[in-house]
């Protein structure tokens, strides 16, 4: 099995015939090509240079707000990242575009493809988008999915004859070889966890019996400035127990979608159910460079003893050196982990990995695909 990445600064299609060529002599039998673009972009006339360069291999065109290899990351221009690998034989979904049944028509192709394993899952932006991956879930219990929410604009994948679809949602279906997947939310946690006591829908209206209002102002007290405050929600059956223990495995990021100062409640952006657990948390640099490499480090204990094949990252586009205060800061601590490892990413307006849902916010996902040794 093989893999090679590449990344450069482009707005020209034809731009890729050289490092796809290059790619090609190293990967001469690719299963699988996943392709990421930023910035301006002929979408069009990058799909027809892949399909003239991949004659029946699978490929995904997915764009979004910046890309990255594990060479490094390129935030806010054009750019394009792809990757190569052989060994894996997937089975291309899609949608329509602008179709608001998005996940009930891609639902309809993965199950005429075996309706199990892993999906490669990317969406284009749209309101409802999130809504998909929760659908999907419902409908197919034992899916494992990966991936996120592009640009406003249809998303590509191209099937094995060479034809491209564009469509609101598109994805990979994987009946086998799927990744070992990791979470690493970008936060630091404001006062531990607690018990939600008293909630209506995605209102918070008491907290360990205290108003849920008067509880974040307290969490968030000792922070300075105007900082991005978050929810935690977490993982399924999880206790107060567990999550003091590890505060932060597998958890949810929700961002607060506002305050209702007469009832002295917070409003998140999905229903939460009285006696769930929960904890308040700040966008926080520091704790997101920590997060992630304690995350990887534990990846890569679970995975030894398999040899490593590639990586797909993806990244919130509210991460990066925004967050940071300087690049490169996750690309960096993926190839310190997993050195010589090829590595493909995006930047999302939200997350898709395992757990209620499927969305995530202001995360790090990262699918580690290895080989059994």
């Amino acid at each position: 099995m093989a893999a090679v990445s590449f990344s450069l600064q482009t707005t020209e299609a034809s731009a890729l015939e050289r490092p796809l060529s290059a790619a090609l002599r190293q990967v001469p039998r690719p299963g699988v090509g996943l392709f990421f673009s930023s910035g301006p972009q002929d979408r069009r006339a990058q799909a027809r240079e892949v399909q003239r360069r991949l004659a029946g291999v699978p490929a995904l065109l997915v764009h979004g707000v910046g890309v990255m290899t594990e060479q490094g990351e390129h935030e806010g221009q054009a750019a394009v990242a792809g990757l190569l690998a052989s060994g894996l034989q997937p089975e291309p979904v899609w949608s329509d575009p602008d179709d608001e049944d998005a996940e009930e028509t891609l639902g309809d192709r993965i199950e005429q493809a075996g309706g199990e394993g892993t999906l490669l899952l990317f969406l284009q932006q749209l309101p409802w988008a999130s809504r998909v991956p929760r659908r999907l879930a419902q409908r197919f219990p034992g899916l494992v999915m990966l991936g996120g929410a592009g640009s406003d604009g249809p998303q590509g994948v191209v099937d094995r004859q060479g034809e491209l679809h564009e469509g609101a949602a598109v994805g990979l279906l994987l009946r086998r070889g799927g990744p070992h997947i990791t979470t690493a939310p970008g936060c630091r946690i404001l006062g531990g966890w607690r018990t939600i006591t008293e909630s209506r829908e995605s209102t918070l209206l008491r907290v360990d019996g205290e108003p849920a209002l008067e509880v974040l102002s307290k969490a968030a007290r000792s922070v300075e400035g105007r900082p991005q405050v978050l929810a935690l929600l977490p993982p399924p059956e999880s206790t107060l127990e567990q999550l003091q223990a590890a505060p932060l495995r597998g958890v949810r990021v929700r961002p607060i979608r506002g305050v209702d100062p007469g009832r002295k409640a917070v409003v998140l952006g999905e229903a939460v159910e009285s006696g769930t657990p929960i904890a308040f948390a700040v966008l926080d640099g520091p704790a997101a460079r920590h997060n992630l490499e304690a995350a990887l480090r534990e990846q890569a204990r679970q995975t030894a003893g398999a040899a490593a094949h590639f990586g797909l990252y993806i990244n919130c586009a509210g991460r990066g050196s925004q967050l940071y205060g300087t690049s490169n800061v996750d690309s960096k601590q993926i190839k310190a982990r997993f050195p010589g490892l090829p590595a493909v990413g995006l930047m999302s307006s939200f997350e898709i990995a395992p757990g209620p849902g499927g969305v995530h916010f202001y995360t790090g996902v990262f699918g580690l695909f290895t080989a059994p040794s």
